[in-house]
């Protein structure tokens, strides 16, 4: 007798166990994988479990759980990954003196580059795309969050 209530008790256990874990699947965590900004999105929102960007075509099953992000403002891909921007770089850029272009970067470049760098605007057309840039004027680039004086 003693032996059915404690087999009794395994299968209830895991009975339980089955339901919990049918009623709460696990998050899957998505794919941050790119090859343009174009395949990044921001996926949640501000207060979810996991939201952040993400590959449009490999997101994550679902938002919820117990924790806390703060969701980007918008996506963009930078070494094949999809990366969160969390300030409005066009707003920066006109706060700083700039004026918001378009110009044919790198296709791994998202936009508003840190031109201040060489390189991120330097590839083939065939190796390029057409990304929002900020032109500071005369002797001045943008950094990625503002209008400096370029290096001599």
């Amino acid at each position: 007798m003693k032996e059915m209530t404690i087999v009794a008790l395994i299968v209830l256990i895991v009975a339980i166990i089955a339901l919990y874990t049918l009623a709460n699947p696990p998050i899957t965590e998505g794919s941050k994988d790119c090859a343009n900004n174009d395949d990044c999105v921001v996926f949640g929102e501000t207060g979810d479990c996991n939201c952040d960007c993400y590959n449009k075509n490999n997101l994550p099953s679902r938002t919820g759980g117990e924790c806390f992000c703060l969701a980007p403002v918008s996506c963009k891909c930078l070494n094949g990954k999809c990366e969160g921007v969390f300030e409005d770089l066009e707003q920066a850029c006109l706060n700083s003196g700039g004026t918001v272009r378009t110009s044919l970067c790198c296709l791994s470049t998202g936009d508003f580059p840190n031109l201040c760098l060489i390189g991120p605007c330097g590839c083939s057309p065939e190796n390029s795309h057409e990304v929002k840039v900020c032109d500071c004027g005369e002797g001045k680039c943008f950094d990625g969050s503002t209008c400096a004086l370029m290096s001599e």
